[in-house]
């Protein structure tokens, strides 16, 4: 009875059939790339939020290049190796979305990682009689 409820609805449908699965998951793509670009356009106007603008910068990005891959490999009929491209840039986009998740949450923690990542490339910039800088961590106590 239950089956023949769900079947009634249309809900088995989208799970169930090969092309209704690929076009949810082509719009849910095309919705969340719409989304974070939107939220992306909102963290550039506050200039003091840098890092989570570039963490939002860097997550459109990453699902843009999800995106092309993922219609590419649908254009030549799903290749494995742009299938599996695929899937590991699935995988990037996670990892992006956990790091840009903190910015949001621990505003603090993103600005000491920014900084930190500004210190070592700064290093490498800086004439060799300098003095040493200290370490951000310890500097910030």
């Amino acid at each position: 009875m239950r089956a023949l409820l769900i079947q009634t609805l249309g809900v088995a449908k989208c799970f169930e059939n090969a092309l209704m699965v690929q076009f949810d998951h082509r719009m849910v793509a095309y919705a969340l790339l719409a989304d974070r670009g939107f939220a992306r356009i909102r963290y550039r106007a506050h200039v003091a939020k840098r890092c989570r603008d570039q963490s939002a910068l860097t997550l459109v990005v990453a699902i843009t290049i999800q995106a092309c891959v993922g219609i590419s490999a649908l254009l030549t009929q799903v290749p494995v190796s742009l299938a599996l491209l695929h899937q590991a840039i699935a995988l990037a986009v996670l990892g992006i979305v956990v790091v840009h998740t903190a910015t949001i949450i621990l505003p603090s923690a993103p600005v000491r990682i920014c900084d930190n990542i500004r210190h070592i490339f700064d290093a490498d910039r800086e004439p060799a009689t300098s003095a040493p800088r200290q370490p951000i961590s310890s500097a910030r106590r």
